[in-house]
């Protein structure tokens, strides 16, 4: 069959012999990866797992997802498997630093938050129809990449979905993680290069110390370890209950698991408490749900992803 691809291939080329050099890359993608999974090229240079399921003829809905912070694009599968089952397309991919595609860097990488956005930008563009209804969906650490990218493309999306959202870095909710973030302020005082130093000691010795297997068979603990700190230290002055006010023009929905930790499910009910005060974006809690909601609760993930629940109602 394969073989029988690879002869066929040039003579559907033909067809258009002023084919862009892309739709040319466009139809090869497609018959070597006919189960949607393919690698994305960023504009710098790097490879991002993608694994696309289009939408069924008279759908336009994608909903795009983005992991949390150790999670991989193949653990949304009881949850992508409700969706499609209603004809919906899914988006997934491993952003940098995580799964597939941390085995297949050449080595870790810094990557701010807008640096995350203009990759995702990238991964839709490469894969959804203009005229998509583009539906994104961040998971926990997930949320702060999503809540970026609909801050700087409002008008690429119909909807942003935050399922169990990280609010702020997680060490916020331990005293020891505060003392450290206080201990840390002082260095601010001797320029920011002082400030670095200190936070690149202190959090990659911590990461050390708790992360010693790596969740990914591919990737090393050591590479593994600098992964989650460069990840963390992406994330570590996000605060969503201040982002999600310069989400504009786009509808809000909030997903809690019933299950979440107390520190975590206050600060999330906060953000419920904005978006209710902006009109009535939706909301949704899960009874009982653990915080990976697609792992534990993938059949009232997808209900919670396509209802029209607003508050009030």
């Amino acid at each position: 069959m394969l073989l029988a691809l690879i002869l066929v291939a040039p003579l559907g080329l033909q067809g258009n012999a002023f084919a862009d050099k892309d739709d040319c890359g466009d139809v090869l993608s497609s018959l070597f990866h006919a189960d949607g999974k393919a690698w994305h090229e960023t504009k710098d240079g790097h490879q991002l797992f993608t694994h696309f399921i289009p939408p069924k003829k008279g759908k336009k809905s994608v909903y795009v997802m983005v992991n949390g912070l150790v999670y991989s694009s193949d653990r949304w599968d009881g949850l992508v498997k409700e969706l499609t089952k209603k004809g919906h397309g899914v988006l997934r991919y491993d952003f940098l630093n995580q799964a597939k595609t941390l085995g297949k860097q050449e080595k870790v990488v810094y990557r701010s938050l807008a640096d995350h956005s203009d990759d995702l930008k990238g991964v839709i563009s490469r894969h959804i129809k203009d005229d998509s209804e583009v539906h994104l969906v961040g998971l926990s650490y997930g949320a702060s990449i999503a809540t970026e990218f609909a801050k700087t493309h409002p008008k690429d999306l119909k909807s942003l979905t935050l399922m169990s959202p990280l609010v702020v870095s997680i060490e916020k909710y331990t005293p020891s993680g505060q003392m450290a973030r206080s201990s840390l302020e002082m260095y601010k005082f001797w320029g920011s290069h002082a400030y670095e130093v200190a936070y690149e000691n202190m959090y990659r010795g911590f990461i050390r110390n708790a992360y010693q297997v790596s969740r990914y068979p591919d990737v090393s603990v050591s590479r593994y370890q600098d992964a989650l700190f460069e990840l963390g230290k992406a994330a570590r002055d996000f605060d969503l209950k201040q982002e999600i006010k310069a989400v504009k023009d786009v509808p809000v929905k909030l997903i809690l698991a019933g299950a979440e930790d107390a520190p975590a499910k206050a600060d999330i009910l906060k953000v419920r408490e904005i978006l209710g005060s902006r009109g009535g974006e939706g909301f949704t809690e899960i009874d009982g749900a653990a915080h990976a909601i697609p792992d534990d609760s993938p059949v009232e993930g997808a209900k919670a992803l396509v209802s029209d629940g607003y508050f009030g109602k």
